[in-house]
């Protein structure tokens, strides 16, 4: 790791079956990291300004009867929708925890450095009474509308901000109606789904606000 403070360098080996070591940057201005799949350098690079949307988790590696180990994800997405893909395994418990606190420092930073910004820049528009939309879930002044299942397909539905209500767990984030909690819901997943972590901390933002101010 890198003695900067304004720059974090870390080196990523993926498994014991690729232990090509790669060079991963996060600076405050852009990120880097050598992410192809061959033995020559291959660098991606992005500027901030062009990051767009993240997603992250842990994948379980399951053997035959039992899970052998786990993979660590993180995906970064540009504004021309090129995708920069970080992931690491570890297996049997080997280096389980120094590999932990490297995806959980990854991710504490790429928040700091870029999807901090992106969420605060969201939340201003919403003062300025802008509609926006962070994945399917779209922000309106007077509540948020969400995509819920339907008999054949999706429908939208909104709720009123005095009747949204979250609920976060390790793997997703969940959005519900106080009204009628069990028919309109929509869960989000931290690996599956891009910005669940900007949707989070915007929600739970505006929501933190308005209690403020009541």
């Amino acid at each position: 790791m890198s003695q900067n403070p304004e720059q974090i360098t870390l080196t990523i080996k993926r498994g014991p079956f690729d232990n090509k070591p790669r060079q991963l940057i996060l600076d405050p201005t852009f990120i880097s990291f050598e992410d192809d799949e061959s033995s020559t350098k291959s660098l991606t690079k992005f500027e901030k300004n062009s990051i767009t949307a993240y997603r992250f988790g842990v994948k379980w590696i399951r053997g035959f009867e039992f899970t052998v180990g786990r993979e660590y994800q993180i995906f970064i997405r540009n504004n021309e929708g090129k995708i920069l893909k970080i992931n690491f395994k570890s297996f049997y418990g080997r280096k389980k925890q120094e590999n932990y606190e490297k995806y959980i420092k990854i991710i504490n930073t790429l928040w700091v450095f870029y999807f901090s910004d992106i969420t605060n820049n969201l939340l201003q528009q919403f003062n300025e009474t802008k509609e926006f939309d962070i994945g399917a879930v779209k922000f309106k002044r007077e509540g948020l509308e969400i995509n819920i299942a339907g008999l054949i397909k999706e429908e939208k539905k909104q709720i009123l901000w005095d009747q949204v209500a979250t609920r976060d767990y390790q793997t997703y984030f969940a959005i519900y109606s106080l009204d009628d909690k069990s028919k309109i819901n929509r869960t989000y997943n931290y690996l599956s789904d891009w910005n669940t972590g900007v949707l989070y901390s915007a929600v739970r933002t505006i929501l933190k606000i308005r209690d403020e101010n009541n």
